[in-house]
């Protein structure tokens, strides 16, 4: 459907209906819409339906009047962004949706507004910024300097020892700073005598604040511009005949122990470069009982230690909802975003809570890139693309063999639609014209 057939959808029978817009329902979205995203898309489309964040559910939905006639009874339809997205442009590619999608998650779920930056040296700040609550993920990009913070080995909570691995930055040598979006983690850095280490975010927009406030306020240097943070101090936990520690981002990653600290060297001799949060020590397995070189152990997110098979067999990371879950609960989810179609393993909770069933796939797809045929089906937006079209008179969905130009040129339209109306007739070059407007005519 095009941008003309949309405004004729939204108006229905009455054309001359270009209303303004409730007051009552106004909301900064929709100016940030017209000035961010100019090239995708319309002042008049965002003027008719008029899109906001749910007054019931917030900006993980969005409201909009879906037509004119819901408008005049006052019914806001409610959904998840990407659909309402693609109502409103459906001439958008799938990628264009999805840059809509990521920008709208920064804007409304990440809003740089709400952002606030704090900064410590102390112990339960480093573990608070490490485990606590994480912010919702928006896709960041990634650089030398910039990491997503759902790939971080230590953002787990390790419960079974007695202090998380990051405590032992207090030293009085590191300051921790990180973001915080509602309460939740939003980012975070280390960082060791103006020498930062890399900036872990749930977004571009934390990333940005991050850096702006480790870079610009604090005068740190990059991750990637400096020689390391040989000779700084850690403290000493000791645990089970070990130590505990942290996997170290940056070089050199081991240690020596100096009775009563540990400091950072390239001659030291307790490595610091695994995720399991001990050194020396090795570790037990949770599951077999097993006793495992520290190089070996892997750690679930409540900090337990699983020896390399054990954890071959039970686990699988969850790219939706960023938590390790059980192997055999987890799905492959096709979807589409700004790098074209991708795929992700899913834990069976969130596939099923966000993810349908296309039988012609044969696969799951997030629900934000599906759609419904005429008949019910749930195809992915790739299947539509390839091999489907939306019936310019019906607006329903229909595979490519059963529909048939138009003989204005205003579309393609359901052939079974046509025939049944009664009001259409296949010419000689296959188009189909309007007998009741040819009546009309010679009327």
């Amino acid at each position: 459907m095009d941008y003309k057939q949309t405004i004729q959808k939204w108006r229905g029978d009455d054309l001359n209906v270009i209303p303004e817009p409730e007051t009552k329902y106004h909301h900064t979205l929709q100016q940030q819409m017209v000035d961010q995203l100019g090239g995708f898309t319309s002042p008049l489309m965002i003027k008719l339906f008029q899109p906001a964040p749910s007054e019931e559910k917030g900006p993980n939905m969005i409201a909009i009047w879906e037509n004119a006639e819901k408008r005049s009874r006052d019914l806001r339809l409610r959904m998840r962004p990407g659909k309402a997205f693609k109502k409103m442009f459906p001439w958008l590619t799938q990628v264009e949706l999805a840059q809509i999608g990521d920008w709208y998650r920064e804007l409304m779920l990440l809003n740089d507004s709400e952002i606030v930056i704090k900064s410590s040296c102390e112990a339960k700040d480093f573990k608070l910024a490490y485990a606590g609550e994480q912010a919702p993920m928006a896709n960041p990009r990634d650089a030398e300097d910039r990491k997503n913070l759902g790939y971080s080995c230590m953002r787990y909570s390790f419960d079974d020892l007695p202090a998380h691995p990051a405590e032992v930055y207090a030293s009085g040598d590191f300051t921790i700073v990180w973001a915080e979006i509602l309460g939740k983690i939003a980012g975070r850095c280390v960082i060791y005598d103006k020498k930062a280490g890399p900036i872990y975010g749930v977004s571009d927009t934390a990333l940005d604040a991050l850096s702006t406030h480790v870079y610009d306020k604090l005068g740190a240097i990059s991750f990637d511009e400096h020689d390391g943070w040989e000779g700084a101090r850690l403290r000493k936990i000791e645990y089970h005949g070990g130590l505990i520690g942290p996997y170290l981002d940056v070089e050199p990653q081991s240690a020596s122990d100096h009775g009563s600290h540990l400091v950072i060297s390239y001659d030291g001799n307790l490595e610091l470069d695994e995720i399991d949060g001990t050194l020396g020590g090795g570790c037990t397995c949770h599951e077999c009982n097993s006793s495992i070189d520290e190089e070996e152990c892997s750690t679930d997110h409540n900090g337990y230690s699983y020896c390399e098979s054990c954890w071959s067999d039970l686990f699988s990371y969850c790219e939706s909802c960023d938590q390790d879950g059980p192997r055999d609960e987890s799905h492959e989810v096709f979807m589409v975003d700004r790098h074209g179609t991708q795929s992700q393993y899913w834990c069976e909770s969130c596939r099923n809570s966000d993810a349908s069933y296309c039988e012609n796939d044969g696969e799951y797809w997030r629900d934000e890139d599906t759609c419904q045929t005429h008949d019910g089906t749930t195809i992915s937006v790739k299947d539509y693309e390839d091999n489907y079209t939306t019936c310019c008179l019906t607006d329903e969905i229909y595979h490519n063999d059963d529909v048939a130009p138009l003989a204005n040129g205003e579309g393609d339209a359901s052939v079974e639609h046509m025939r049944s109306d009664g009001e259409w007739k296949e010419n000689e070059a296959g188009a189909w014209e309007n007998v009741q407007s040819e009546l009309a005519l010679v009327a």
